[in-house]
């Protein structure tokens, strides 16, 4: 339905002749409208979605579900960058294990390598500690 014809329907005629004493009426007192407004809104969209022409409300409701979403992402972001940040560091202490763990060890003597390893085969690969089954 467009403008025209609801200017033409009685009923928001009618609708907007009570808007406009409302509105005078708040006017002449105080000439403060902060008031006055959000009830002006509600009433020309309820006119406007009476004869199906506003999708204000849909509008607004998709504004908002689109805010929650970027909300959700952007935590979601963070939760990532602070796995990151997790693995990062990770990474680092394996790293310095595996530079301890060699460096200790090819720095032994070579009858101490020879003990190292035939402890580690004993026990490792003949299964005769427990973790060795893991």
């Amino acid at each position: 339905m467009s403008l025209l014809k609801l200017l033409h329907n009685e009923k928001v005629v009618r609708l907007l002749e009570k808007l406009d004493v409302s509105l005078k009426d708040a006017i002449e007192p105080k000439g403060d409208l902060s008031f006055v407004v959000p009830s002006v809104v509600m009433m020309l969209e309820l006119i406007l979605k009476q004869h199906n022409v506003s999708d204000i409300a849909d509008v607004i409701l998709k504004k908002r579900e689109k805010e929650l979403i970027s909300e959700d992402i952007h935590q979601l972001k963070m939760k990532i960058s602070e796995l990151n940040y997790k693995i990062d560091m990770a990474n680092v202490d394996i790293t310095e294990i595996d530079a301890f763990t060699k460096g200790s060890y090819e720095s032994k003597t070579n009858a101490e390598k020879h003990i190292i390893d035939t402890i580690s085969k004993e026990l490792i690969e003949n299964k005769k500690l427990n973790y060795g089954n893991i």
